[in-house]
């Protein structure tokens, strides 16, 4: 298999985030995972940051309402159910 961004080069895995295959040139290794350079571990930890807010707003929402979040994403997931199609 060969690299998504060096066609030339073998790849030696793919990325984590996007699954293109990548060398040992444009990979980028942390841990077990690989990422390509334009998924690297930074913009990872930036997805995961963004929904890691999205979830504190949505706990902080259930306490404002007096509910549990388990008990809030039920209601939102009855809510989008009923909404569709």
């Amino acid at each position: 298999m060969r690299c998504y961004f060096h066609n030339e080069a073998e790849a030696v895995g793919v990325c984590y985030y996007c699954h293109r295959a990548v060398c040992r040139k444009c990979g980028e290794f942390e841990g077990s995972k690989i990422f390509c350079p334009e998924h690297n571990m930074e913009m990872y930890s930036l997805e995961f940051t963004k929904h890691y807010v999205k979830a504190i707003d949505l706990a902080r929402e259930a306490a404002a309402k007096g509910l549990r979040t388990q008990d809030l994403l039920a209601k939102l997931e009855r809510d989008i159910q009923e909404a569709s199609p």
